[in-house]
């Protein structure tokens, strides 16, 4: 919309180099909630020392304080109720989960 040139690639041959302007435009920053998910949900700590090493570059937005999948992730689920039921013979009683 503003037609302000974002990046501008001089082809060589079969290579097309792209040399972005500094400082990296808007436009192509993400949140860091989005590097969160693309990363494979590493931690905060993480996510802050790849930013200072200049690994990833983010927006300024806050990053959401809880995860989703994170949170599935870290989800227990609760052990089966014990049984005392006695079989005599393969096959008396089947479980499924369907």
């Amino acid at each position: 919309m503003t037609r302000r040139v974002l990046l501008r690639c001089d082809s060589t041959g079969d290579l097309y180099p792209i040399i972005a302007p500094f400082p990296i435009p808007h436009a192509f920053l993400v949140s860091q909630h989005t590097w969160h998910q693309r990363l494979g949900h590493p931690g905060s700590d993480m996510l802050r020392r790849l930013v200072s090493n200049n690994v990833i570059s983010c927006n300024k937005e806050k990053p959401p304080v809880l995860c989703h999948a994170c949170q599935l992730d870290k989800h227990v689920r609760l052990s089966f109720v014990s049984s005392n039921t006695i079989v005599s013979s393969c096959l008396d009683i089947v479980y499924s989960d369907v």
